[in-house]
């Protein structure tokens, strides 16, 4: 009976809930709805999940602003929850290194690197985006309040017994409404490495869990959203089982 409550709230929530967002090539094609992506299914929750709460972390919408910037929407959820005052478009524009230095030199294409800097504007629909190292420096430079840590080769469910059941929320980088990430646009690192981006990349705050879902506040559509395990843990390792760690600063 809670379980049947649980989704005819849910879907009633999703929809009366204004829409947050408009499509671009870094991010989904369409806000998380109820409904079979594949093996993924996405489930708003406007209230805590069954087994407890939440953690709060507020929920902010990356769009119209930032179109390619979940990334640096979801860096301030976890600021934000930790006190600091910082919009997503600040955080973007004033701590996040940031390179449009693409070109083709002798027929061979060349660009930035995103473990380094984000790939393209965020302010702009045709970048790329950034993994976790971009996101760690801009804290650790910029943050008054705290700091940041790059965290390896960990599963989903070490992390929830670490971190999220500590009260400590992460980002995770999977990809956009769960779907099967693709091979994208290659380029060269460095006149020598090549690179090919991850089509569909997309950054998202992992804040709870329970025994069937992960539940993510997504920056594509301002809300927290629900995935089943599975898919949110094979999308997690296609992206290279990325997590970063935003925390306080020790005083």
């Amino acid at each position: 009976m809670k379980r049947r409550l649980f989704f005819f709230l849910a879907l009633l929530f999703l929809l009366c809930a204004p829409a947050c967002r408009s499509p671009s090539a870094h991010g989904s094609i369409a806000p998380p709805r109820t409904e079979l992506f594949n093996e993924a299914i996405a489930v708003p929750i406007p209230f805590p999940s069954e087994k407890g709460a939440l953690l709060p972390v507020p929920a902010l919408c990356q769009y119209p602003t930032l179109p390619t910037g979940c990334e640096a929407t979801a860096a301030a959820m976890v600021l934000q929850f930790y006190g600091e005052e910082i919009s997503p478009e600040a955080f973007a524009k004033d701590w996040l290194s940031c390179s449009e230095d693409f070109y083709s030199y002798f027929g061979k294409s060349y660009g930035p690197d995103p473990n380094k800097v984000f790939a393209g504007d965020p302010f702009s629909s045709n970048a790329y985006g950034c993994f976790e190292g971009p996101i760690a420096d801009a804290v650790r430079r910029n943050s008054s309040a705290c700091t940041a840590e790059i965290l390896e080769g960990r599963t989903l469910e070490d992390l929830c017994t670490d971190y999220i059941d500590e009260g400590m929320p992460l980002l995770i980088w999977a990809t956009s409404s769960m779907r099967a990430s693709e091979p994208g646009n290659s380029w060269y690192l460095d006149h020598k490495t090549p690179f090919t981006w991850i089509a569909g990349e997309h950054c998202l705050v992992l804040v709870g869990y329970d025994e069937q879902f992960y539940f993510l506040n997504d920056p594509a559509s301002g809300s927290t959203v629900g995935y089943q395990k599975a898919v949110v843990e094979k999308r997690f390792a296609e992206l290279g089982s990325r997590a970063l760690l935003i925390t306080p600063r020790a005083s």
